[in-house]
């Protein structure tokens, strides 16, 4: 349901790239019924949804942006974090950016001497 019956929906996706391009159209990542929140989730999302320092500072950016594209204007990104090859995004519609509060990200590198992955 919406916020104002006391309920919102959330849809979460997850997709492995694989290390490839992501296709033109990534609409079949949305679900048919619409949500008022998205969390989107993806992995191997490396050189091919940033740039080629995404192994270094990892920003997603480009990719965010393509979401937005599928999403919307209605809906806003309101936190995303990255860490290498690992991306989330969570978006939600624009009416519901003043409840969304108290966001915190954090990550804890575990992969080569615990300074990155």
């Amino acid at each position: 349901g919406s916020a104002a019956e006391g309920g919102v929906s959330i849809a979460s996706v997850t997709w492995n790239l694989a290390g490839k391009l992501p296709p033109a159209s990534i609409n079949s990542i949305v679900p048919s019924q619409p949500s008022d929140i998205y969390v989107i989730g993806t992995q191997e999302c490396l050189v091919n949804c940033g740039t080629l320092k995404s192994f270094i500072k990892p920003s997603k950016a480009k990719w965010e942006r393509r979401i937005q594209a599928v999403l919307g204007p209605s809906y806003h990104l309101v936190q995303s974090c990255s860490m290498n090859a690992l991306h989330l995004a969570v978006f939600a519609q624009a009416h519901l950016i003043d409840q969304v509060t108290n966001l915190k990200v954090e990550s804890v590198a575990t992969g080569f001497m615990n300074l990155v992955g």
